[in-house]
This record gives structure tokens, C-alpha cells and sequence, in this order.
């Protein structure tokens, strides 16, 4: 179960104001599933994006001609279901929990009319969805960060797009 206000104690969530905080919180649900649970197949529908709050999962992808190949083990604070804010039909990996998990769901279509709204804060918050995902692959964070505007903008049905020529804002890695 998740308790107290975890967004204060979740990095993605810092460098929010209040009511930048009071207008994300509504899009996200908590999410719990047991060790050995497939979160979801490589090739199913990519319509959430998960936040770790506690516990592991691993993510591979499997080429149609070799066995699976082993591309991360997510940490709390870690996010995975990277398709899903990219505007991709299709979750590209698998991801299993390797332990029992506690995560906030973001489904994609909230995260889409959010971004219509509000497109400063989504703006923001893509980037430390940006800086988190660089944490695995160092020096991808400008990359990450355009490949999530990108597929904002995309999927964007209304006037409030996102400039995606924005540069990223530098934030410091904690360890």
C-alpha cells in the first residue's frame, strides 16, 4: 500500500509547486502486483505509463529469431512503460516485477489531455521523466526528453502543443 504523500518523496515529482503537484496528483492511481506478475507483453496496447514507488521490475525484449534479451531492472523512482508517454501503439518490451511492487499508474490518455491543458507543467514533467530514464542510459537525456516531446506532440489533438525544439532543463543526478 502506498502511504502519505508519496509525491513529495519521489524525485519525478520535484521542483513542482503545490498546485502544479494538486493538478498531477488526480492522473495518477496506485498500482500493486506480486513478484512474477507481467505488468505487460512486448506488443500489447501501450496505455500506461508506471511509476516505482517500491520493489523491481525488469524489462527484455524479444527478437523474433534469439531468446530474450535483458535491457533494465527498474528501482524505485524509476519509471517503465516508456510507450506509452512516446505516443507508441505498442509496448516495444516486456516488463516483469521481480519482487513484490507498489507503483502509480499513468494512463496515456490522461497524460495526453493533461498535456492539452497544461502544457508548461506536462512540459516539466516529461522532462524529469527524461532525466530518470537517462539514469539508465547515460548521456541519452536530451534524446529521451525529444522522443517524449515528440510523442506528445503527436498524439496532441487540439492547439496545445508542446514546442519540442525547447532544450531541456540541466537537473543534477542524486545518489
Amino acid at each position: 500500500m502506498i502511504a502519505g504523500d508519496i509525491f513529495k518523496q519521489l524525485a519525478l515529482f520535484s521542483g513542482f509547486t503545490a498546485s502544479q503537484l494538486a493538478l498531477l496528483k488526480p492522473l495518477f492511481t496506485p498500482y500493486e502486483c506480486f513478484a512474477g506478475t507481467v505488468l505487460f507483453n512486448q506488443g500489447d496496447l501501450a496505455d500506461c505509463l508506471y511509476v516505482l514507488v517500491r520493489g523491481e521490475v525488469a524489462t527484455h525484449f524479444k527478437p523474433d529469431d534469439s531468446p530474450p534479451i535483458p535491457i533494465a531492472r527498474i528501482q524505485p523512482t524509476g519509471v517503465v512503460g516508456l510507450s506509452a508517454a512516446i505516443g507508441r501503439r505498442c509496448y516495444t518490451s516486456t516488463a516483469v516485477c521481480i519482487t513484490d511492487v507498489c507503483m502509480l499508474r499513468l494512463r496515456e490518455r490522461d497524460l495526453q489531455s493533461f498535456a492539452e491543458r497544461y502544457p508548461e507543467i506536462a512540459s516539466q514533467f516529461i522532462q524529469q521523466i527524461a532525466a530518470s530514464i537517462s539514469k539508465r542510459l547515460p548521456g541519452a537525456q536530451a534524446q529521451v526528453y525529444a522522443l517524449l516531446k515528440n510523442g506528445l506532440r503527436n498524439s496532441s489533438q487540439t492547439k496545445g502543443e508542446i514546442d519540442i525544439n525547447e532544450q531541456p532543463k540541466r537537473t543534477r543526478s542524486s545518489h
